[in-house]
């Protein structure tokens, strides 16, 4: 399959103008798995692999740069960044806003991250985290996940796991799966329910995979498949 040709929702694209290549870049992070499945400590995380122009709390990133919880990520268009902190690892496309969220008093532990816009892909490992945009909360524990934040909709898909999704009326669904389960979350309307079922869209086991390598688990599902 060529990763290059795949094409973003509609929604995304409005919004990042387009996705960057997904071949290219694999091949980049795959070869960056060593560095990135170096112990670290819990709170914090080097940067292993970049493309494009990306700002860690508005200072452009480098290899050497450390990622910390309660830091922001932002990606510029045909950019993108892979980081680990702890067991948790992460995918962050283009033209993107990350926000990895800490616990009140506890400036040292991830407790989740918030996508303000854009996309980004994360494996988790043990423990409870919270997942959110402005339409949604997720409670994700152990689980892998995909999403895309609009002002207008998110795309959420429990790639694998327990999710408890919470959308910002109140609406909520409980997701348990071994095979990705994906769901818009739109703002509510008269018309339309606040979640509904949605297909999978534009991310693949081998890019779950990577990222579990990086976090030092075996992957958990087939790479030559979706």
């Amino acid at each position: 399959r060529d990763w290059s040709s795949d094409v973003c929702s509609s929604d995304l694209k409005q919004t990042t103008g387009g996705c960057c290549s997904r071949r290219r870049f694999l091949g980049g992070s795959l070869a960056a798995g060593a560095l990135l499945t170096l112990a670290v400590p819990a709170d914090s995380a080097s940067i292993g692999e970049t493309m494009g122009e990306v700002l860690v709390n508005g200072v452009s990133a480098m290899r050497d740069t450390v990622i910390r919880v309660g830091d922001r990520i932002e990606t510029a268009a045909g950019a993108s960044i892979v980081f680990r902190i702890g067991n948790d690892a992460f995918l962050v496309r283009e033209m993107s806003t990350v926000m990895l969220e800490a616990p009140a008093g506890a400036k040292a532990l991830l407790s989740g991250l918030r996508l303000v816009t854009g996309a980004v892909l994360a494996v988790f490992g043990p423990g409870m985290r919270s997942v959110m945009t402005g339409l949604v909360t997720a409670a994700i524990r152990g689980t892998g996940i995909y999403m895309e934040a609009t002002p207008a909709r998110t795309y959420f898909c429990t790639c694998y796991g327990h999710v408890g999704l919470t959308a910002a009326d109140g609406t909520a669904r409980d997701v348990k799966t071994a095979n990705h389960v994906a769901h818009y979350i739109q703002a509510k309307t008269d018309a339309a329910a606040a979640i509904v079922a949605a297909p999978m869209l534009n991310h693949d086991n081998r890019e779950l995979a990577m990222l579990e390598k990086m976090a030092g688990r075996a992957p958990r599902l087939r790479t030559d498949r979706n």
